[in-house]
């Protein structure tokens, strides 16, 4: 039998210490957790029982704590929607579960806009409506390639050949299905946790490509992961 998604879905959002700007974005996340029906869960501090058992293995390394949050809450909940805590969610914000394929992951990629005649153009974002860990600048596909081959070189992936096609996608929306996905992050703790300027993003990619297969581009675009930040993003499929 085919693995679903159906089952329980969680809102999960990392915000450890001190956070100014969150309480104007949780209660925007609180809305829209409710219009979704799913559970929502910040998590606030190492004491949480999805970082507590790892404290000493993740001091020197704070910036992967998103990999243990990830798997502990994949083993309890069937789809899971990571949000950073700087993300504001607009009221129009489609619900990205359903727009997220079962066994696609849901990311929003670094793309690059051109304008004929000019290279990497970068288009007027209303700085107000753009957060940097949600949707970031378009970056040129050097910049892609540059750290697909630190995540390839980091975690020795085979056959590795960072081609100048390749998107780097954001840890800072992703949307996930147990069924599909929980071998992402299972075994976590094992693997090297180095920082090459990204962190658990560069995690997250070489998982993905050695699990998902990104070269046939298995994630998902979400098709309207803009109105989480009200920004404007390429509608190109993949």
């Amino acid at each position: 039998m085919a693995a679903t998604c159906d089952g329980p879905r969680a809102i999960v959002v990392l915000s450890v210490g001190t956070r100014p700007f969150f309480e104007v974005t949780r209660p925007l996340m609180e809305l829209y957790a409710e219009r979704v029906g799913a559970a929502l869960h910040f998590v606030t501090n190492d004491s949480h029982p999805s970082l507590a058992p790892w404290r000493e293995r993740l001091a020197a390394t704070p910036r992967f704590l998103k990999l243990p949050l990830l798997d502990y809450y994949l083993q309890r909940y069937a789809r899971v929607l990571l949000i950073d805590d700087d993300v504001v969610v607009a009221p129009q914000a489609g619900n990205l579960f359903q727009l997220t394929p079962c066994d696609r992951i849901g990311a929003v990629r670094r793309c690059t806009r051109q304008r004929p005649g000019r290279h990497h153009h970068r288009p007027p974002l209303p700085a107000a409506r753009l957060l940097p860990q949600t949707v970031e600048v378009q970056k040129p596909l050097g910049w892609h390639a540059q750290h697909f081959a630190a995540a390839c070189s980091i975690y020795n992936i085979s056959g590795c050949n960072p081609r100048r096609d390749w998107r780097i996608f954001n840890s800072g929306v992703v949307v996930l299905s147990a069924a599909h996905h929980r071998r992402l992050t299972s075994g976590w703790e094992a693997q090297p946790l180095t920082c090459r300027i990204l962190c658990d993003q560069l995690y997250l990619n070489a998982a993905v490509y050695i699990y998902v297969c990104v070269c046939e581009y298995m994630y998902s675009r979400i098709q309207r992961a803009s109105q989480l930040s009200g920004s404007e993003l390429p509608r190109k499929a993949p």
